[in-house]
């Protein structure tokens, strides 16, 4: 009886198991959708988890990310290990036609040798300029990390969105407040970020729009369609770019902006994000989708990912939200190499050029645009000319860039400082020192001085950084910021050597002294950055001052009342 009842058992199970199979083959039962292989680490500049190994196993990572951490205390970076290797990953995504570049923004060898072009201009991008793009160190910076940016999170705020899109095709009277209703109604309904969601619209359209986004259809056809985030529009031996991103919207009934943006975000949503594509690094770069890793990637320009990186925060920095609570995901791979860390920001507004010889009359390459970082790899011991000419690698290729001139004036290329784990060991109990208000009601401060710091003496104040957002405890006070006292501003603090009012002493400090000494008639330092600029408070600026912070950045001299 026992054995006649396992062997019905068995046959139920075996049913069951069949009928499981043939349920998920056909997708009516849900599978998991992320397969991870490593492990998350956690960063803040407060704290982290990362393991003993970690910079053996990932070099060069740890200082760039706690530069950031401590720079921006409010943000939190989320380490994920693919299990993926370098190598490998570079072959895959070096396929031809899976990167692409467009004409007038790359030199030379930032373009495959195939030279097969795609939709009429663009072409294959090189290997080189992959491995360049595809590296998230090189963008563990101020400037660049927005690309690593969490888009799950639904946070967001109206008018911010509606400064966001200011001046763009989206704002008319027609469609603006179709337009935020549009993004505010799909960051709820789907769990995509607002902001990106803006951005990424900007992105794909540009600020006056495109065919795509007019309404007016194309060669006749399509009056009234409407595809913001140029879902489907890729060439065919059939149809153009245009042709099929408007067929696409069409086949959706997206005959308006509104339709387009929620129906584009329930496409991210549920072709990207819930696969575990949760930053436009990994939307351009599909190394988090380990069911189909390589493939469903949104777009094939090799810029993608950095250049909406940079609209995002460029928008976040106009809202002034840009030090708000943001999560980024930065991927890890296993055996990458180490690199130089001489990282350097473009000094000259609007660009500076890329040649391709250390000297004045060498080809020019492409103007590189003011703040973009880049990557040393040869420091000239000599000037050539009027100028010392090093060798950079740029985002859109590599060539020689002038430093600076002989005589000193001006400095074009300006190193990132960073910090390194040690360095948040600074001990808050000297270098601290602060003076009583004077006549204008001006609290001039040592490097050191935190919010409990001025809070010994002021109890019941509230310290308000720059940006006009709360600080408390241990945070470093910086230039610019004001004390309330019982809801009333009462004094603004002036740090020493902190010229640009984050809180730190770094080499964008001294830059702005020098520039400032160089070309006072230009200088736009008002006059509270001018009090932190007069280092040795001697009432004038001169380059005393900046070799005073020089010393401080390079040799941990200190910077005293």
């Amino acid at each position: 009886m026992l054995r006649k009842y396992n062997k019905t058992v068995n046959k139920f199970f075996c049913i069951l198991i069949l009928f499981v199979m043939i349920f998920t083959m056909l997708n009516i039962i849900p599978i998991t959708k992320i397969k991870s292989y490593g492990a998350t680490y956690t960063y803040t500049s407060n704290s982290n988890n990362l393991p003993s190994d970690f910079d053996s196993k990932y070099p060069n990572y740890r200082i760039l990310i706690n530069t950031l951490a401590q720079e921006h205390p409010n943000w939190t970076f989320k380490l994920y290990e693919t299990g993926l290797d370098w190598n490998t990953v570079l072959n895959y995504e070096s396929k031809h036609g899976k990167n692409l570049v467009q004409p007038g923004y790359y030199t030379p060898e930032w373009g495959c040798s195939c030279n097969v072009a795609y939709d009429g201009e663009w072409k294959c991008a090189s290997k080189q300029a992959i491995e360049y793009m595809m590296d998230p160190r090189h963008f563990l910076n101020n400037n660049d990390i927005f690309q690593f940016q969490d888009i799950s999170s639904t946070k967001g705020d109206r008018n911010e969105i509606a400064l966001m899109i200011s001046g763009t095709f989206m704002d008319t009277n027609a469609h603006k407040n179709e337009c935020i209703n549009a993004i505010m109604d799909s960051a709820q309904e789907y769990g995509v970020n607002p902001y990106f969601l803006a951005s990424k619209i900007i992105q794909e359209q540009g600020n006056n729009g495109s065919v795509l986004s007019s309404g007016e259809g194309y060669k006749g056809s399509y009056v009234g369609y409407y595809n913001l985030f140029n879902i489907g529009a890729y060439p065919t031996t059939n149809a153009s770019t245009i042709e099929n991103g408007l067929k696409y919207a069409k086949n959706k009934g997206w005959d308006s902006m509104y339709k387009s943006i929620k129906g584009g975000a329930e496409f991210i949503k549920e072709s990207y994000i819930q696969y575990g594509q949760t930053t436009v690094y990994y939307l351009k770069y599909n190394v988090a989708n380990k069911n189909n890793l390589y493939g469903n990637q949104y777009m094939t320009n090799v810029w993608g990912a950095y250049s909406e990186g940079k609209i995002m925060r460029s928008k976040y920095i106009k809202c002034g939200i840009q030090e708000s609570n943001f999560t980024f995901n930065i991927p890890l791979f296993v055996g990458m190499p180490t690199i130089n860390l001489d990282f350097v920001s473009v000094n000259a507004n609007p660009s500076l050029k890329l040649k391709d010889g250390p000297s004045v009359n060498a080809e020019h390459l492409i103007s590189v645009n003011y703040n973009t970082v880049i990557l040393r790899i040869e420091k000239a011991s000599k000037k050539n000319g009027d100028y010392y000419w090093d060798k950079v690698i740029s985002p859109y290729g590599t060539g020689y860039m002038a430093r600076n001139a002989a005589d000193d004036s001006k400095l074009y290329l300006v190193p990132l400082t960073f910090i390194t784990p040690s360095d948040n060991n600074i001990s808050l109990n000297e270098n601290n020192k602060f003076t009583e208000p004077d006549s204008n009601n001006i609290i001039t401060t040592e490097p050191n001085t935190t919010v409990n710091k001025i809070k010994e003496k002021y109890t019941d104040a509230v310290i308000i950084d720059k940006n006009g957002n709360e600080i408390t405890g241990d945070t470093l006070i910086g230039t610019g910021s004001k004390i309330k006292i019982n809801g009333e501003e009462k004094y603004t603090i002036v740090k020493l050597g902190d010229v640009n009012g984050d809180g730190r002493i770094k080499a964008s400090d001294y830059v702005l002294i020098k520039n400032h000494i160089m070309s006072p008639e230009t200088s736009k330092l008002s006059d509270i950055q001018k009090k932190s600029a007069d280092v040795n408070k001697d009432k004038n600026i001169k380059a005393s001052d900046y070799v005073l912070i020089k010393n401080y950045i390079m040799s941990g001299t200190q910077i005293k009342l």
